[in-house]
């Protein structure tokens, strides 16, 4: 029996389980994926190619409504985070886990937080307005190349660069160096 991530019992747990498959699908995809310390980052992963960074904010559903799925597009509600969204200063894509139908969806921020926080996917139905994005990974490869190429909406040029470093680096130089990098992404 295969383990589909159906039976996980609390959306926390679930959500962890999505990330860990992103994690793997990326790396498949010819991406470094790197995980922010913390809870505190609006995004899940920085995926990197050649230098170049995205960063991605993970969800998952389950959440079947007749031939199709809502997949929440924003923060976990609470006292800490009371109806905020994300933008797209905050990520440059959604990638979209339709867990019972084992398939992704790779979404720009652009066109994510225009969803206002809920995403409706049909991955059965051909010529649905969101299936250009089903397992979308070369739009992520276009995007972290800077060679968007009309493939998505304009704007899609958020990657920053950063340099090589080599071994015995010094650990501040490279945060440095990627905090430039995020605050160049976020003024595109």
């Amino acid at each position: 029996m295969t383990f589909s991530g159906e039976e996980i019992a609390t959306p926390k747990e679930r959500g962890e389980w999505a990330e860990a498959r992103f994690l793997a699908k990326a790396a498949e995809q010819g991406f470094r994926v790197s995980k922010p310390w913390g809870d505190s980052a609006r995004y899940d992963f920085a995926l990197e190619r050649e230098g170049r960074f995205l960063r991605i904010q993970v969800k998952s559903t389950t959440s079947r409504l007749r031939n199709g799925y809502r997949c929440l597009l924003q923060p976990p509600q609470g006292a800490a985070n009371p109806k905020k969204l994300y933008s797209a200063e905050q990520v440059d894509f959604f990638a979209a886990y339709v867990i019972p139908e084992d398939v992704w969806y790779i979404i720009p921020a652009e066109v994510g937080v225009k969803m206002r926080g809920r995403a409706w996917l049909f991955p059965d139905s051909p010529g649905h307005k969101y299936e250009k994005y089903k397992e979308a990974w070369p739009l992520l490869r276009a995007a972290v190349s800077g060679d968007a190429g009309g493939v998505v909406e304009e704007g899609l040029d958020m990657c920053g660069e950063v340099e090589r470093v080599g071994v015995g680096f010094e650990q501040d130089v490279v945060r440095g160096r990627l905090a430039e990098c995020f605050a160049r992404m976020r003024r595109k």
